[in-house]
């Protein structure tokens, strides 16, 4: 996401637009809340709290602007696909009315959030590689079609291979189905093309000059030596 677009994310959120708010501290603090930077997260919360305490005046204002802060939030929390339970949220919506006990539930939450969001990091690339051992033969699979489900970018993605199995995206997809196709033509009788399609090729042809091209045999001939 760009820094234009988060501002205006955030602007479109609050339903008024108060002079000199910390609208970039805040676009900062969800984009550390987002990417799990715990300390820079918090002390950009910091930063945010103080305007808060040192700017608002009135109890009604500062209480309106803590709601406001509590909703944009939860809304990008739920962009992240991160749910809280019913006792964060009961947490942080009881101290509303004071703005100390709210910075103080919003840290445990901040703290919470990122641990998780470090926590995914490290798992994604199982998770990834889970996913695709279930849907290899798929033939619709794809880069995008991937880093879409994980909501991740295809860069993302094609690093994540190169770092974590230490083979690109389509090199292993090729691999897992040339793998199946070896077992199906060793092990059943089923043709050419029953084979192709349940090891994830919709064209016969295309499969059969990948095999060739991987094994110096055609499927017939492999399968007939």
């Amino acid at each position: 996401m760009t820094k234009e677009y988060l501002i205006e994310e955030i602007q479109n959120t609050a339903t008024f637009y108060i002079e000199g708010y910390p609208i970039e501290d805040i676009m900062l603090f969800l984009y550390y809340v987002q990417n799990g930077e715990t300390e820079d997260a918090l002390q950009t919360l910091d930063t945010v709290i103080q305007y808060i305490s040192q700017n608002i005046d009135t109890v009604f204002m500062k209480r309106y602007i803590c709601y406001e802060l509590l909703i944009t939030y939860n809304h990008r929390l739920k962009q992240m696909k991160y749910t809280l339970n019913k006792k964060e949220i009961l947490d942080l919506v009881s101290h509303n009315d004071d703005i100390d006990q709210l910075h103080a539930s919003l840290k445990t939450s901040v703290i919470h959030v990122c641990e998780s969001v470090k926590n995914n990091e490290k798992s994604l690339p199982k998770r990834i590689i889970k996913y695709i051992d279930e849907k290899f033969t798929d033939p619709n699979i794809s880069r995008t079609q991937v880093a879409d489900y994980f909501s991740i970018s295809i860069y993302s993605l094609s690093r994540l291979f190169k770092d974590d199995v230490g083979i690109g995206f389509t090199e292993y997809i090729t691999a897992k189905r040339l793998d199946r196709s070896r077992h199906l033509l060793l092990t059943t009788d089923k043709d050419i093309a029953e084979i192709s399609l349940e090891s994830g090729y919709n064209d016969p042809s295309y499969f059969s000059k990948v095999f060739k091209a991987n094994y110096g045999l055609s499927p017939s001939k492999f399968r007939g030596r």
